[in-house]
């Protein structure tokens, strides 16, 4: 891989600002295993908070294999204006492929399964009711000094010093918290000071349970990323074609011939349809598992306790929507989900929202999901015109379908 990519850079075939597709996918693949080992599995029940969690940190660790790639080709190209000939320059990419894609990756890849666990942590401590928390070290002789000037420090679950304090306060941290004695707990403006003179990293300044992210924005990655895409110093949503190098969506149109899609017929069909589709008893609602393992909830306004407006809920919202008769082709939902040509994701107003992308031949569909009450809910799905799905494939590339 690295010796294509040099050939590349060299001849000048790769554009400022994109993201080779083997070098993204291997960066996100990796670390996105590392979720998988912090949160204790690959798929959870519609019902276990690890599920919707692992939504954020998907697309927190999509953004930062993103940022990190574009970092590296940045680099990379740097290299070419000390090198001699092609051979050094390849010599000198291989040496900080190495740097990024085996000793920095170790790395991180350490620090988000900690991460990722620690996320878990505070949801399940919160959900349990603990209010107070003591920061704990392994205690043996690795620990940071500063790390073990912490040890036992403990404060409240709403204290605006918990986000320093959470661990992973660095990279590669082992420290972790654990339930406090609320008569121990330090007054808001100590722990403070203490925490202060002792977490010196500002990549850690952020709280992965509360922030529902293994890294935070200050990364350099992310800032060095962004100063290649839009000359920020913010990065911005990065799209399909400009920065993962992907077809236009016309151009797929021309060279491949896509499936056609399930029709019904009438209304009645698409509720006996939907009627199929749930196994639960005592429920109207179903679940269905996309690739990554993320389970989606389809619910109805008919499922026992649900008690918003009818059109809240997805299978009333299709049924809605009777003048484009969504509900025609509604029976196309498993494959989207479950198959999808591409998975995009960003966050709306801090809310996760997904965006699953699937090719007919008539035209894209869509079906987006998001978090609503800390469950994946899918809220809608539609026809797409050309113009509207090139809208769409930006943010966090999720998943793309080779």
């Amino acid at each position: 891989m690295l010796d294509a990519l040099a050939r590349q850079l060299y001849t000048e075939k790769v554009n400022k600002g994109s993201i080779p597709n083997d070098l993204y996918k291997k960066t996100a693949d990796d670390l996105l295993k590392a979720l998988d080992e912090g949160l204790g599995g690959k798929s959870f029940d519609i019902t276990d908070g690890r599920n919707t969690l692992k939504a954020y940190l998907q697309q927190n660790i999509a953004a930062f294999s993103a940022a990190k790639s574009l970092t590296q080709m940045n680099h990379m190209r740097s290299l070419m204006a000390d090198a001699k000939d092609f051979t050094d320059f390849r010599n000198k990419c291989f040496d900080a492929g190495y740097q990024f894609n085996v000793n920095w990756l170790r790395t991180e890849y350490d620090t988000f399964t900690a991460s990722a666990q620690m996320a878990q942590q505070w949801d399940q401590y919160r959900a349990n009711g603990v209010e107070v928390f003591e920061f704990t070290t392994v205690g043996d002789d690795r620990v940071r000094p500063a790390h073990a000037a912490l040890d036992g420090l403990t404060i409240r679950y709403d204290s605006p010093a918990i986000k320093r304090l959470w661990p992973p306060l660095d990279w590669a941290c082992r420290c972790f918290m654990v339930p406090g004695i609320a008569e121990r707990a330090m007054n808001d403006a100590q722990a403070g000071k203490v925490i202060n003179d002792n977490t010196p990293n500002k990549l850690f300044h952020h709280h992965p349970g509360i922030d529902k992210a293994v890294v935070n924005n200050n990364h350099p990655y992310f800032k060095e990323a962004a100063t290649h895409v839009g000359g920020k110093e913010k990065l911005k949503e990065l799209d399909a074609q400009k920065n993962y190098g992907l077809p236009s969506v016309k151009k797929m149109y021309n060279q491949n011939k896509f499936p056609a899609r399930v029709e019904m017929a009438s209304e009645t069909e698409y509720r006996d349809w939907w009627k199929d589709q749930v196994k639960a008893k005592g429920t109207d609602d179903f679940v269905l598992k996309d690739k990554t393992g993320l389970n989606i909830l389809f619910d109805s306004v008919q499922t026992p306790g649900n008690n918003k407006s009818s059109f809240s809920y997805f299978k009333d919202h299709i049924l809605q929507k009777s003048n484009e008769q969504r509900w025609s082709y509604a029976a196309n939902l498993t494959d989207i989900i479950t198959n999808a040509d591409e998975i995009w994701s960003g966050r709306k107003n801090g809310r996760i929202v997904r965006y699953y992308l699937k090719y007919f031949d008539q035209s894209p569909m869509v079906v987006v999901a998001a978090d609503s009450a800390n469950t994946i809910i899918a809220q809608t799905m539609y026809e797409l015109t050309a113009a509207r799905v090139e809208e769409l494939r930006r943010g966090e590339l999720i998943d793309i379908k080779r």
